[in-house]
């Protein structure tokens, strides 16, 4: 169920149609598997149970897998040649950022080299919780505090990459749970009951 979800709101955000427009100029097919597999990437990261989810509640995995999905989303519109670090626009920072979620030099990379996260997608999305719950960690708060500090390097400093990642992480995950916001870390619960 999350793995669709996490795929719903992928398209949503950006449609795989729209990397045929890319610098690899992906076919829609092509984009379509990639998504797929990017969600399960997600939610298997997300569900995973030495990952502390950054949600409390019923849904805590789930929220924190959609959170991943928006700031993936901001950072590299889900592009291909961000996720494998090819071409000149796929770098951020000056050449200091790689990956769909735009890993910082540094303590960031946890002492992956840039080819072990070009290489490998669920690393990079651990990576992209990783600095998350070090924001959360390090500032308290809500997550938008935390996405402040992820976009900007420091807890209290507004920034328009924050306020645009919780605009998608609110309006894609609000269809479906109840309590999910930037303004708090829950609890979050599903609106609907869960069938299995």
């Amino acid at each position: 169920m999350i793995e669709s979800l996490i795929l719903a709101a992928m398209v949503e955000l950006n449609h795989p149609k729209h990397q045929q427009l890319s610098y690899l100029r992906e076919p829609v097919e092509e984009a379509e598997r990639r998504y797929e597999d990017l969600a399960a990437d997600i939610a298997e990261v997300a569900f995973d149970e030495n990952e502390a989810p950054l949600f409390d509640g019923p849904a805590g995995r789930e929220a924190t897998a959609l959170l991943l999905t928006a700031v993936a989303w901001h950072e590299s519109g889900f592009r291909k040649d961000v996720e494998i670090c090819e071409g000149p626009i796929a770098k951020g920072d000056e050449g200091r950022s790689i990956g769909l979620f735009q890993i910082m030099r540094g303590a960031n990379r946890q002492g992956y080299s840039a080819k072990q996260i070009c290489s490998d997608r669920k690393l990079q999305v651990r990576l992209g919780l990783h600095v998350l719950r070090r924001a959360k960690e390090r500032c308290g708060g809500s997550p938008l505090i935390w996405l402040q500090a992820y976009g900007a390097g420091r807890c209290h400093l507004p920034h328009s990459s924050a306020r645009n990642k919780c605009a998608a992480f609110e309006r894609i995950g609000r269809k479906h749970f109840d309590g999910l916001s930037c303004r708090s870390t829950g609890p979050v619960r599903f609106l609907k009951p869960q069938t299995t």
